[in-house]
C-alpha cells in the first residue's frame, strides 16, 4: 500500500539544521510518511555527510542534486512514493500535529491541496498558546482559492501545503529555476486543483531572522525583481481567464512586491513605463486607491510599506491569517518555558557510570596541578573515573611537564599535546575522539572542585536516561570590593539564579556523547553540545551542589575583553543555529538581578556600575557580529583570571 505523504526537504549548507528537522518529523503524531532529503552536493559544509548518515533508515531517502531550491524539490517529487507531497524547509519547525490535521482535512473533503496557517517567529523553541481560538476550515474550488490567494487569505508558500502528487505529475507542474519559485507554483497548482482546503489553525513556525531571505536587505532587490517577474508571468498565464479582478489583483500585488526592493530601485521601477502602463491598464478606476497613491506619491508609499513589512507583516508571533480579520492585530501568546525545571529521577540502586574527564589547557602552569589533584580527592559512589585527558594546546610554559609528571603519580592522567593553538573546540574534539566512555566531564584548567562531593553531584543526574547534560555551579573567588570583582560576583550569582529556573551551563559540564563534534571555527562549546543533545530529545539540568571555584577578571579592561569574546560566541550561536540562551533574555536577567541584589545587599552605585560594565561588552559584541567580523575560536588569554 502506498504511503500517504512524502516529505521533501531540500538542503543546501544546512548541516546545522538536519538533526533538528528530522527530530521534528519523528515527533509527528502521524506516521504514514517517508522523508526525502534532497541534498545539494555543492554544499560547502557537512550537509552531504550528515544526510548520508541517515541513508540506512528505511523511512528516509537521501538523493543528491546540483540545482537551486526549485530543482531540488522537483527531484524530490520524482523520487516520491506518497499520495501527497509536503515540502518542508530545513530551518523551520512543523508542529507535531501538522500531518495528522492536514491529512484528516484532506480525507474529509477529498481535497487536492490542503493549506495551513503559520506563525512568524524569531525563536523556534518558543511554545505558543493556541487555546481560545475558533479556527475554521475553508473549502474552496479553484476560482475561489485563486481569489483568496490574491486577497492574501491563502498563503503562497509551498511548505504550508500538501499537494496530491498525481495532480502534479498529470499536469507536469514543476518549480521554476529562479527566486520566489513558490509564487508561480502556487497559482498554477490552484488552477489545476478541484478542491482546495485551508485551515486557520497554525501548524507551522516560520523562522524569521535578520539574515533570512525575506529580511535580508542585501538581497532585497533580487527578491523584488523576482516577485515582479513571477506575477508578470502569471498575468500572461491567466490572460485567457478574461477576469479584470484577477488582472487588477496581480497588478496590486506587483506594486506591493516592488516595496521589497531598495529605495533607489523602487523609485526607478515606479517611474518606469512598464509600471505606468500596468497601472493605466488595470488600476485606473476608483476601486484602486492604493495604486493611485502609489502612482502619485511613490516615496511616501515606499516608506509606509517598509514600516508595514517590518512592524506588522513580519511581526514576531503573528499568524499569517488573523482570526480578527485585521492583519497584524493578533499576536499569539507564548507559553512560559521551564516554569518548573526538570527534576532527574535517580534510582536508589544504581550502577557506577564510567566517565572521562577532559581538561583543555593553554599555559596553565599556575593552576593545572591543583586542578588535577582535586579530581582525585573526589568521593565517588555513582561514577568511576576511567581517564583524565589534558589537551595542552601549544603551551609555551611548563604545563606539559607538570602534566607528564602527574601522569606518573596518577596512571589515569593522559597528556594530549597540540603543537599549536587550534581553539577549545578543536581540543574537545580530540578528547571526544580519544575517550572510551559514553559520559564525559569537561573542566577548565583554571578551575578547581570546591569540595569533595562536587563531581558526584554533577554526574548523578545522568542516571536518569532522559538527562543528556548537567551543568555545574561556578563560584568566583574575586573580592567584591573592586568594580570588576563586584561585577564578577554579581554576574555569577545571576547565572545561578537563571540556571535554577532555565538551566544554563558553563565552566563545568557532564554530558552524554551522541556523536557530536564541534565546529572548530566557533566557541560556545557547552551550548553547542547542549543544543545537539536537546535536538535528540535529551534534557539539560542544573546541579547547584556541583560547585567549583573559578576566578574572574580582576580589571575592568580584562572584564570587557573576556565578556566581549563570550558574547560574540553566543550571538554567533544564535545567528548560525537559531539557538537562544536565557542569558540573552532581558526579562529573565532582570529577575535574576533582583534576586542577586537581595543576597549581596543593596549597593546602588556598584550595582549600576556593574550593569553598565556588563552592557558595554554586549554592545561591542553585537556590533562585531553585525559587521560579521567572525567568531573568536582562538582568543588571547586573560592573565588576571589565572589567580585561583
Amino acid at each position: 500500500m502506498a504511503l500517504k505523504v512524502s516529505v521533501v526537504i531540500p538542503i543546501l549548507n544546512g548541516a546545522q539544521f538536519i538533526d533538528r528537522a528530522l527530530g521534528y518529523l519523528r515527533s509527528q503524531t502521524f506516521t504514514d510518511f517517508e522523508t526525502i532529503l534532497v541534498v545539494d552536493t555543492r554544499s560547502t559544509d557537512d550537509s552531504v555527510a550528515i544526510a548520508q548518515s541517515y541513508a540506512s533508515d528505511p523511512t528516509i531517502k537521501v538523493i543528491g542534486t546540483k540545482g537551486p531550491l526549485g530543482v531540488s524539490r522537483n527531484d524530490g517529487v520524482d523520487e516520491a512514493n506518497g499520495e501527497f507531497i509536503w515540502y518542508m524547509d530545513i530551518d523551520d519547525r512543523p508542529l507535531p500535529n501538522l500531518l495528522e490535521r492536514m491529512t484528516a482535512i484532506q480525507e474529509q473533503y477529498d481535497a487536492d491541496i490542503v493549506g495551513c496557517n503559520f506563525i512568524y517567529t524569531s525563536d523556534l523553541r518558543r511554545e505558543y498558546d493556541l487555546s481560545g481560538y475558533d479556527f475554521k476550515v475553508h473549502v474552496m474550488d479553484s476560482e475561489e482559492a485563486i481569489r483568496a490567494r490574491c486577497m492574501e487569505r491563502f498563503p503562497v508558500t509551498a511548505w504550508s501545503k500538501i499537494y496530491r502528487r498525481s495532480m502534479l505529475m498529470d499536469n507536469n507542474i514543476r518549480f521554476k529555476d529562479n527566486y520566489c519559485e513558490d509564487i508561480e507554483y502556487t497559482f498554477i497548482t490552484l488552477r489545476h486543483a478541484k478542491v482546495i482546503c485551508y485551515t486557520e489553525e497554525p501548524l507551522y513556525l516560520y523562522y524569521q531572522h535578520s539574515y533570512s531571505y525575506c529580511m535580508n536587505n542585501a538581497r532585497s532587490d533580487d527578491r523584488g525583481r523576482s516577485e515582479l517577474k513571477a506575477y508578470s508571468n502569471l498575468a500572461g498565464y491567466f490572460s485567457d481567464e478574461g477576469s479584470d479582478e484577477i488582472d487588477r489583483r496581480f497588478a496590486i500585488t506587483r506594486i506591493r512586491s516592488s516595496g521589497h526592493m531598495t529605495y533607489d530601485t523602487f523609485i526607478k521601477y515606479a517611474k518606469s513605463e512598464e509600471c505606468r502602463s500596468m497601472l493605466r491598464n488595470h488600476c485606473s478606476d476608483p476601486a484602486s486607491p492604493e495604486a493611485m497613491f502609489y502612482r502619485f506619491f511613490p516615496s511616501v508609499y515606499y516608506g509606509m510599506e517598509r514600516v508595514f513589512f517590518r512592524m506588522i507583516y513580519y511581526r514576531d508571533g503573528r499568524m499569517y491569517t488573523d482570526p480578527s480579520g485585521i492583519v497584524g492585530l493578533t499576536r499569539i501568546r507564548t507559553v512560559p518555558k521551564h516554569t518548573e525545571p526538570y527534576v532527574p529521577v535517580i534510582p536508589i540502586e544504581k550502577e557506577r557510570i564510567p566517565i572521562t574527564i577532559g581538561i583543555c589547557a593553554y599555559n596553565e602552569e599556575k593552576n593545572i596541578e591543583r586542578t588535577i589533584r582535586a579530581i582525585f580527592t573526589q568521593k565517588l559512589e555513582c561514577c568511576e573515573i576511567k581517564d583524565v585527558y589534558v589537551v595542552s594546546s601549544g603551551s609555551a610554559d611548563s604545563t606539559d611537564t607538570i602534566v607528564e609528571s602527574l601522569s606518573k603519580e596518577y596512571e589515569r592522567v593522559r597528556l594530549l599535546p597540540q603543537r599549536s593553538r587550534e581553539g577549545k573546540n578543536s581540543a574537545i574534539n580530540l578528547i571526544l575522539e580519544t575517550k572510551s566512555t559514553e559520559v564525559m566531564v569537561l573542566l577548565n584548567a583554571d578551575n578547581v572542585f570546591e569540595n569533595e562531593h562536587s563531581l558526584e553531584r554533577l554526574v548523578e543526574p545522568l542516571h536518569d536516561p532522559k538527562v543528556g547534560m548537567v551543568g555545574g555551579h561556578p563560584i568566583p573567588t574575586n573580592s567584591d570590593r573592586t568594580v570588576s570583582g563586584f561585577t564578577v560576583q554579581l554576574m555569577w550569582r545571576m547565572h545561578h539564579h537563571v540556571a535554577m529556573q532555565y538551566p544554563k551551563t558553563g565552566e563545568l559540564i557532564a554530558f552524554r556523547d551522541v556523536g557530536t563534534r564541534l565546529p572548530t571555527d566557533m566557541q560556545s562549546d557547552e551550548d553547542i553540545l547542549r543544543m545537539r543533545l536537546e535536538d535528540k530529545g535529551y534534557m539539560t539540568v542544573y546541579a547547584p551542589e556541583a560547585t567549583l571555584l573559578n576566578h574572574g577578571p580582576d580589571t575592568v579592561k580584562d572584564y570587557i575583553k573576556q565578556r566581549t569574546r563570550v558574547n560574540i560566541g553566543e550571538l554567533y550561536l544564535r545567528r548560525k543555529f537559531d539557538y537562544h540562551l536565557p542569558t540573552h533574555n532581558y526579562r529573565i536577567l532582570l529577575n535574576a538581578l533582583f534576586s542577586s541584589i537581595k543576597e549581596m545587599g543593596y549597593h546602588p552605585l556598584r550595582t549600576v556600575s556593574a550593569v553598565i560594565l556588563e552592557l558595554y561588552p554586549r554592545l561591542k559584541a553585537k556590533l562585531h557580529v553585525s559587521a560579521d567580523k567572525g567568531d573568536m575560536n582562538v582568543w588571547d588569554m586573560v592573565a588576571t583570571t589565572k589567580k585561583l
